[in-house]
């Protein structure tokens, strides 16, 4: 499933990739450890993730693991996802959402989002990384992330992927 790079289908996760505008990329699967505490939660995945098939293993993602190496953990603390299992060209998330509407297609994270929350359906803790994650997953959050960054925020519903 997930962790089988080379034939991880977000479809048969529950991702609507036949709307969605990102339809033909490659996807990335999520990397999920047994003895995860808490899910490591992006945006979407870089060139190198997408080259690797493997989340967070570019410049985000060494960032992150160096932060995990302050803290004393390890990659294998967490299950590392993101919205959407497909990169954007360019990294343009937004003229993606453009394409999208004059399209008629779907918003890509809300093609993602059934495939996410499939996949995060157990999960109890989140880090988000960036607002876009943020706006997501957690209710009520619509600001930037500096203003939660560093705060555990209460989720009395659960998540909302």
């Amino acid at each position: 499933m997930p962790n089988d790079r080379a034939h991880y289908d977000p479809q048969a996760c529950g991702a609507l990739c036949d709307q969605c505008a990102l339809q033909g990329q490659v996807p990335v699967p999520p990397e999920e450890h047994a003895a995860a505490t808490f899910d490591f939660v992006g945006p979407y995945p870089g060139a190198d993730e997408v080259h690797a098939r493997r989340p967070w293993v570019g410049p985000a993602g060494m960032e992150a693991m160096r932060a995990f190496t302050a803290a004393g953990l390890r990659r294998a603390d967490a299950n590392w996802r993101n919205l959407l299992a497909c990169a954007p060209a360019d990294g343009n998330l937004e003229a993606v959402k453009a394409t999208a509407r004059a399209e008629g297609l779907m918003d890509p994270i809300a093609a993602c989002a059934p495939r996410l929350a499939r996949e995060m359906a157990h999960t109890r803790q989140i880090v988000t990384a960036g607002a876009e994650a943020a706006r997501q997953l957690i209710p009520g959050v619509t600001g930037g992330i500096l203003d939660y960054r560093g705060n555990v925020v209460d989720v009395p519903g659960g998540l909302t992927p």
